[in-house]
């Protein structure tokens, strides 16, 4: 009882770990695009800046 009762938690503790690093991820990605993108709206060149971000997601 005890041994599935720690396993549960476990499992529960990694599950929260990796959501908790997966959003992490996703903030630091976030914000590295943010940092480009207003690089980008100083210039005056939009257009090619969307196409060149373009071709960083891709």
């Amino acid at each position: 009882m005890w041994s599935q009762n720690n396993n549960n938690l476990s499992e529960y503790f990694t599950r929260s770990i990796i959501t908790t690093l997966f959003l992490t991820l996703i903030l630091l990605v976030n914000l590295v695009f943010a940092q480009k993108h207003t690089v980008v709206e100083r210039g005056s060149g939009r257009i090619l800046a969307s196409k060149t971000q373009q071709n960083y997601i891709l």
